[in-house]
């Protein structure tokens, strides 16, 4: 050590105590926390509080189903659900059936009956295994065709007249039919609507009587007339647009007029069978196709007594008479015909028999198909 040098001595000294108090206040410092450790674990000092224990999750996910499409034979539906855990699958049930299981919202329940009340109900699962339910009533809609194209033969249908009272009909020619083009859809009345009697035509005898054969013709071909006046007078009476024209059934589906337009026989009673037949389109169109649709259960028998207007000449005890066709069960076959020409050795029937009316609908309308089944007990209602 220098002596005198006092500066120095002095500065090593402060430095000194300087180390020193910062040690004291350090071992204050750990003593301090000693001692707060000490009481905290003898539960005397609580410097925070401790975390609450988590509450189980027991509430399930909020649910909601709404029916978003209802097409007869399905239905769909979409659920809304949440919560905040997240969802884990939704199970859907049909009338308390379950049906699939699923991770979306949106489903569709297939293979339903049209027209039938179901329960739809739908279960939803959480992720913490939490579920929840929410069901409603549904009833299928019936499904109507699109459009009268779609009708087949033999498809019962109605239609209001200008009083609003529903009028039966059937499908007697449809867009099915080679003919279409031609014909348009033709629906013929499911009833008689008008009694008739020509009771008072007979049947010629005709042998070789070309003149009376002839008349017997022009007989017939009155009484077409007078069978589609008929009908077309029926047709105005129900002041209906959708129909577009009317014709007695078992004239030509396309053109009534023609049975008038028919030359008469200029070869002899004899070729007259052929002539008839061949050329009469009548007797293969109409009634075939009635008797084709009853055949085919597509429409139960159209019943009895009712014209169907269709020239038929038959050879019958070595001559040919001239009729008009129509049904009556009340005789047998040979005698199944109504009568006609201005006089003769054979009778004629003094019978009433009731008219039916086919009408071609106007397709250039929207006719549309509003209800029903397309039976007889629920016809399809067609309206514009």
């Amino acid at each position: 050590m220098v002596v005198g040098d006092n500066g120095v001595i002095n500065k090593a000294k402060d430095a000194k105590q300087n180390m020193t108090n910062a040690t004291a206040e350090e071992d204050q410092g750990l003593k301090d926390m000693g001692e707060e450790m000490n009481l905290l674990l003898q539960g005397q000092v609580i410097t925070t509080d401790p975390e609450e224990p988590e509450e189980p999750d027991t509430e399930g996910p909020t649910v909601e189903m709404r029916v978003t499409e209802n097409g007869g034979t399905y239905v769909k539906v979409t659920v809304t659900a949440s919560d905040p855990s997240g969802i884990k699958e939704y199970q859907y049930l049909l009338d308390g059936t379950p049906v699939d299981t699923t991770n979306s919202g949106e489903y569709t329940f297939n293979n339903l009956t049209e027209e039938t009340d179901y329960t739809l109900k739908v279960i939803v699962v959480d992720n913490k295994g939490n579920l929840n339910e929410f069901e409603i009533p549904v009833t299928t809609i019936e499904i109507l065709p699109a459009s009268i194209q779609e009708l087949t033969e033999g498809t019962y249908v109605s239609y209001k007249d200008g009083s609003g009272a529903v009028k039966k009909a059937i499908i007697l020619y449809g867009a099915e039919n080679s003919n279409y083009s031609t014909y348009g859809i033709q629906i013929i009345t499911a009833d008689n609507v008008k009694d008739l009697n020509y009771g008072n035509h007979k049947a010629d005898t005709l042998e070789n009587d070309r003149a009376a054969f002839n008349q017997a013709q022009s007989d017939y071909n009155n009484l077409v007339t007078n069978l589609n006046n008929e009908a077309e007078q029926y047709r105005v009476a129900q002041n209906n647009t959708m129909l577009k024209s009317a014709r007695s059934v078992g004239s030509v589906p396309n053109n009534p007029s023609y049975e008038s337009g028919m030359l008469p026989d200029t070869y002899g009673y004899l070729s007259a069978f052929g002539q008839f037949r061949d050329t009469d389109t009548n007797y293969t169109s109409d009634y075939n196709q009635l008797e084709k649709l009853v055949s085919d259960g597509k429409i139960a028998n159209v019943g009895d007594d009712y014209w169907l207007a269709s020239r038929y000449a038959i050879p019958r005890d070595g001559n040919t008479v001239v009729r008009g066709r129509c049904v009556d069960s009340g005789h047998d076959n040979d005698y199944n015909f109504c009568m006609v020409g201005n006089s003769g050795g054979i009778t004629s029937y003094n019978i009433t028999f009731g008219l039916r009316v086919v009408f071609t609908l106007d397709e250039s309308l929207n006719i549309k198909i509003t209800g029903g089944e397309g039976t007889e007990a629920e016809p399809y209602m067609l309206e514009i």
